[in-house]
């Protein structure tokens, strides 16, 4: 039984954070909206878009990549009921691996780069302790 709370809360922190993390883009996608004629289809589009992409856009992304981890790992802690931290920590690992991924496919600043892995793993981190 416990084994599925844990797997039941981990999937539920992933799903709950995942959708606060769009939600929390798409407002910053309608603050900063990209530019007409981007193809998300097209890797050199997007390599020219982030190459100009404004500061705040990222730091609306930075935000998200923390709000929705935090809120996640969280969640996936008290659905579980034990070993917080540790339910937290794999949570957090899964936004960790997906944001990984995703600074592997678009290229990024690299201080983006390093705030974003440090985000999630700070996410993860507070988490666990709250």
């Amino acid at each position: 039984m416990t084994i599925l709370r844990s797997m039941f809360g981990v999937v539920v922190g992933v799903l709950v954070g995942g959708a606060l993390v769009a939600a929390i883009e798409a407002s910053g996608h309608s603050m900063f909206p990209p530019p007409p004629g981007l193809d998300p289809t097209d890797p050199e589009s997007i390599r020219a878009y982030m190459e100009e992409i404004p500061a705040g856009a990222l730091g609306i992304v930075l935000v998200a990549h923390f709000v929705g981890p935090l809120i996640g790992a969280w969640l996936a802690a008290r659905v579980a009921g034990y070993r917080h931290a540790v339910h937290a920590a794999i949570t957090a690992g899964v936004f960790l691996v997906f944001g990984v991924v995703n600074l592997m496919f678009i290229p990024h600043p690299w201080w983006f780069t390093i705030a974003d892995v440090a985000i999630y793993v700070g996410a993860g981190w507070l988490a666990g302790r709250l």
